[in-house]
């Protein structure tokens, strides 16, 4: 049967156990290298382990693992900081694909990096259908209207037109300001793209 000595309460969490005796029925209890007690126990008085905290909290999903898993075999983290707090990047490289941007202020960064578990801060996701994928992509040549002018609808006739033709599960960029955009092929009006897809890593 599990127990749980981690009682948590706002930002603090406190460990209950009667003395460092007792802390060793905690289920999270760990001992330390450098004292008869419980390596989390600190200050005599609070709990630093986050599986305890999250634990206490009712958070069991998390602590126990139940989730759904992924390892990503090749993720990049980038993290630029200043005196306003950081920004962080997490990436799927072989995804081509940046699936969270997380931001935080100077005091959240504080509380972080005094390892307070569970601080708020703004999380962007993005292209989360993407990750654990692998991106392909490769040029797309495409048929336009002999008699397409250069006027202001000029551009969204060749998108649509881009839409329309593209292969099934690919996804057309929907850009054509490069130069080579546009060229003349067998006496015919071109123009071309890059493509892309997300294929799953066999």
């Amino acid at each position: 049967m599990e127990k749980n000595y981690c009682k948590t309460t706002g930002m603090i969490s406190s460990c209950t156990a009667e003395d460092t005796t007792n802390q060793e029925n905690c289920t999270f209890y760990e001992r330390s290298s450098f004292k008869n007690k419980c390596m989390y126990f600190i200050f005599d008085e609070y709990c630093d382990c986050l599986k305890a905290q999250m634990d206490a909290r009712g958070e069991k999903e998390f602590s126990k693992g139940e989730l759904n898993k992924m390892e990503l075999k090749d993720g990049r983290i980038t993290m630029l900081a200043s005196e306003k707090g950081m920004t962080i990047e997490l990436r799927d490289f072989k995804a081509s694909t940046t699936f969270a941007e997380i931001k935080l202020d100077s005091i959240q960064l504080a509380q972080t990096l005094g390892r307070f578990g569970h601080t708020k801060c703004k999380i962007n996701l993005h292209g989360l259908d993407k990750v654990g994928k692998k991106m392909e992509h490769k040029t797309f040549e495409f048929k336009i209207p002999d008699d397409l002018g250069w006027g202001a609808d000029t551009e969204n006739i060749v998108i649509q037109t881009a839409k329309d033709k593209c292969p099934k599960s690919w996804i057309p960029d929907l850009s054509f300001s490069s130069y080579d955009s546009f060229f003349i092929k067998d006496e015919q009006r071109y123009a071309k793209t890059t493509i892309r897809r997300w294929v799953d890593i066999s």
